[in-house]
């Protein structure tokens, strides 16, 4: 261990008052992507009530529209969505960011799980496990 601590205990030593680049909501705009019309008014919702921006679209085409007319940090992602589902829709994303500086956060939604897709594609579940 050598003093050392782990990115989990590191967390709670950082100084919460540092400015981050999210540090204020009101800057921070989500492009949310989900087709079920229930799941997609609980987000908007949460998000809002928490003092997001947030844009809602319904499928993976309406996704890349929306980050070709507006800068959006993060996107919240179904996987499963009609006309170019969330995965398809992630590579298209990162391919359009190769050879720029520009990185958007994808946290890709699953019925049981949330995915961070890395730049170059890689997954991390929630639960820290690398997928394929």
């Amino acid at each position: 261990m050598g003093g050392s601590l782990s990115p989990c205990r590191a967390s709670h030593h950082l100084d919460h008052h540092q400015e981050t680049p999210f540090a204020s909501k009101q800057a921070v705009k989500i492009l949310l992507a989900e087709d079920n019309v229930v799941n997609r008014k609980v987000a908007l919702s949460q998000l809002q009530n928490l003092g997001y921006q947030t844009e809602a679209v319904v499928n993976g085409l309406e996704v890349l529209e929306a980050l070709s007319r507006k800068d959006f940090p993060i996107v919240l992602m179904d996987c499963q969505m009609p006309k170019l589902d969330g995965y398809e829709t992630a590579a298209q994303i990162r391919r359009r960011e190769e050879g720029s500086s520009r990185h958007t956060m994808i946290i890709a939604l699953t019925g049981d799980n949330i995915v961070l897709v890395a730049p170059g594609g890689e997954q991390d579940d929630a639960r820290g496990r690398r997928g394929t």
